[in-house]
């Protein structure tokens, strides 16, 4: 990315937006170089402005939920890194036992709601890290389940 195209994204953004980060910040395992820009959208719509840009310009752009088990090369990553983990939170649970969650939340955190409303059967996801954007992408798991053998 170059300097103009920074100077774009700060303008056409209210998101929070760092330039030239530190990706071992933002891993588990503490490696990876620095990100030319790395944005938690607000909202959708920001989210969707973002997007497009990157699109238009020929910009790479990557998701990265909360950096649970994910491997970046010291060399950094010319492009953009978007993170949900700090907006898309939201978490609702209707009567019939329907979770509706946003990528951003946390899969430990799902769980435990779950838990709390008597739904059974995502126990063996509690321990998992990550934010549930992450593990769907990955199929997380652990204890002989993914989170794909929750999806009808």
């Amino acid at each position: 990315m170059n300097e103009k195209q920074k100077k774009e994204i700060s303008k056409m953004l209210s998101s929070h937006i760092i330039f030239d980060e530190l990706l071992a910040k933002h891993t588990s395992f503490g490696i990876g170089g620095p990100a030319s820009c790395m944005v938690y959208p607000d909202n959708q719509n920001e989210l969707s402005i973002l997007l497009k840009y990157a699109y238009e310009n020929t910009i790479p752009a990557i998701f990265i939920g909360s950096g649970s088990n994910l491997l970046i090369c010291d060399d950094g990553f010319d492009g953009i890194i978007i993170s949900l983990k700090k907006t898309f939170k939201k978490l609702s649970i209707k009567s019939n036992g329907t979770i509706s969650v946003q990528s951003g939340v946390m899969l430990g955190t799902m769980v435990k709601e779950a838990i709390q409303n008597q739904i059974c059967g995502l126990e063996s996801l509690v321990g998992v890290p990550g934010t549930l954007g992450g593990a769907l992408i990955m199929n997380a798991g652990a204890f002989g389940g993914e989170i794909s053998n929750y999806f009808a």
